[in-house]
């Protein structure tokens, strides 16, 4: 079994569990691939990396499992994460488990998919989300009106800092900081969350998979908007730009070998960490 093995090369700590990680795949019989030969331990796998490896082993926190989930799913390579950040809701082990990573040879382990979004702007190349596509005001500015449509049909329009389209995965994160709803993240769904809306009639909606949905903001001024897709790299929107955000062809693919239900995961990680 071939098994790429990608940490986020930001601590020595981190750098000697990937180390030990490959350790004891090795011992087991894997064949590990590494990104690059000079630099073994970097968060921008290769895609030769990618293509050649049977599963993904990632090390880090979610922001990681985000970034290299997305870059697996584009050669329909499953990923399990190693948990060595602060959270880590969507990791399947702990630091401290490297010794239950055998277990991939043996084919212990279940495989579950995720549905991502696919968000493009004015038809452009579409970008692909595991969380959620944010679009926020800028903090120096009023409010904007956003107008959220589901094909030809107006659903909303509504004014506020901004809104959240999310997927079940996504439900955890932002979206549940802004109010919205705990989903099943086997749930193909995308979940809308508005950002202190200026109305007390704007709620979450959830919306079936095979939706349409499109975001302006017909009243933004310059600079005044910007939309950001997993949280990273923060774009600004101008009136004449539409947003269309719907399900992905790509799915993420996530090891299991604990076989943990989400809802004990949920208040083991979140749940309990807050009480």
């Amino acid at each position: 079994m071939k098994i790429a093995v990608i940490p986020n090369n930001k601590t020595e700590k981190l750098q000697q569990t990937a180390a030990k990680a490959v350790q004891i795949l090795t011992e087991a019989g894997a064949t590990v691939l590494l990104s690059e030969a000079d630099r073994p331990f970097d968060q921008q796998p290769t895609d030769e990396c990618l293509s050649q490896c049977d599963a993904v082993v990632a090390l880090g926190g979610d922001g990681t499992m985000l970034h290299i989930a997305k870059r697996a799913a584009a050669y329909g390579k499953p990923i399990l994460g190693i948990n060595c950040g602060h959270l880590g809701f969507m990791t399947d082990l702990e630091a401290d488990e490297l010794h239950l990573l055998p277990q991939l040879l043996r084919g212990e382990y279940t495989v579950e998919e995720r549905m991502m979004l696919s968000v493009s702007v004015n038809d452009n190349e579409p970008m692909t989300a595991l969380n959620e596509l944010a679009l926020c005001r800028n903090a120096l500015m009023p409010p904007v009106t956003i107008c959220i449509r589901n094909g030809d049909t107006k659903v909303i329009e509504f004014q506020g800092d901004g809104v959240l389209l999310a997927t079940s995965t996504g439900s955890t994160g932002y979206s549940l900081s802004a109010g919205g709803p705990v989903v099943d993240p086997q749930m193909e769904s995308i979940l809308l969350t508005p950002l202190c809306p200026h109305t007390l009639t704007a709620r979450s909606y959830i919306f079936r998979p095979d939706s349409a949905l499109s975001v302006t903001v017909p009243s933004a001024e310059k600079d005044s908007v910007y939309y950001a897709v997993d949280g990273r790299s923060g774009q600004p929107l101008t009136p004449n730009d539409v947003l269309t955000v719907s399900k992905s062809p790509l799915k993420a693919r996530f090891l299991h070998i604990k076989h943990r239900e989400f809802y004990d995961v949920l208040r083991h990680k979140i749940i309990n960490r807050c009480e």
